[in-house]
């Protein structure tokens, strides 16, 4: 498992107490530096109060007056070493999504590359079937199907629903890893198998179901495409 905070340090010059930042590791990851001014400036007033204390009792005996000097004198280092650790805290939490996104973008380009090879045509054309099926066109062409091949007849066409999450965050900045992180997603999440909502007004679609349609609509699009040609040499 990777150690992000060792590898950040390692790489900056800005040098903090780490086993304070180890403290910090997963707020500063999640957070940034917030967390950590919040707690400086608690640490600042608790010695601003201790301070007050030492001028409003200087008559307490030596021993408890120098407690609580050293209390502020404590107190005051935690807060300083706290502000340093809050600049650093900024540089590692932009260090660590970055580090996150890589290791996605790898991980996703490694289950694009098994999956469709470097074909990115065919990535794309899977892309836009699952935008499709977020769509009430597209989600009618699944119940259709489905329908077709007799299943789930008394379902309407309207009311099936493909494996996938909500297709919003596909933009299309890179196809093969959008497409490849939606599959992915509904792999890991065990619907392998179609399954009817518990009012049977609903239609679920497994992957198992997904993967029949999608090798029916790359087989159409290829007629397609090959009709399109003769007629293309036929008209020359």
């Amino acid at each position: 498992m990777t150690n992000y905070l060792q590898k950040y340090a390692a790489s900056t010059r800005q040098k903090v107490d780490m086993e304070l930042a180890d403290r910090f590791d997963f707020k500063m990851r999640r957070e940034g530096d917030k967390p950590i001014r919040l707690q400086m400036a608690k640490a600042r007033r608790a010695a601003t109060t201790m301070k007050n204390l030492l001028d409003d009792f200087k008559d307490m005996p030596p021993k408890q007056m120098q407690e609580l000097m050293n209390s502020a004198k404590t107190l005051r280092k935690l807060a300083d070493d706290l502000e340093g650790l809050a600049r650093f805290a900024k540089g590692y939490q932009s260090f660590y999504l970055a580090e996150i996104k890589r290791e996605e973008d790898e991980e996703l380009e490694a289950f694009a590359l098994k999956r469709w090879g470097r074909e990115n045509a065919t990535a794309e054309f899977e892309w836009a079937l699952i935008r499709d099926l977020e769509t009430l066109d597209g989600r009618a062409e699944l119940g259709q199907w489905m329908h077709g091949r007799g299943n789930h007849k008394s379902v309407g066409v309207e009311n099936f629903h493909s494996p996938f999450h909500s297709a919003h965050d596909m933009h299309g900045t890179n196809k093969r890893r959008e497409a490849a992180k939606a599959i992915r997603q509904a792999q890991s999440q065990h619907n392998q198998y179609t399954e009817l909502s518990f009012n049977g007004v609903h239609c679920h679609v497994g992957m198992r179901d997904y993967e029949s349609f999608l090798a029916d609509r790359k087989a159409a699009a290829s007629l397609t495409h090959n009709i399109v040609q003769v007629a293309k040499v036929g008209s020359q």
